[in-house]
């Protein structure tokens, strides 16, 4: 997905976000970051309970979070300015 088409997206997410908690209750926002949370901490977790077998392994394992910690960085961008862009639209019907 090109990032404007991503960017889209993310907007009508918060506004479907904000829908959602003011009809229901629920914040969709919180469950997808304790979603997110979760899933880049697993593999920390996993290198202190499973031992990889040597020094170079373990330096692989976090080599690869980085680089796609990195690659995911542009669309952690995009949805953050999408959803402030959002927030400053719905602030006056959230009060």
């Amino acid at each position: 997905m090109d990032y404007s088409t991503f960017f889209f997206f993310c907007i009508i997410f918060a506004f479907i976000g904000f829908i959602s908690t003011k009809i229901w209750g629920i914040d969709v926002y919180r469950i997808f970051s304790d979603l997110g949370a979760f899933i880049v901490l697993v593999p920390f977790l996993s290198l202190l309970i499973i031992k990889p077998e040597s020094v170079n392994e373990t330096a692989d394992i976090l080599s690869n979070l980085m680089i796609s910690f990195g690659n995911a960085l542009p669309s952690m961008i995009i949805g953050d300015v999408a959803g402030t862009l959002v927030a400053g639209f719905v602030k006056p019907f959230g009060e």
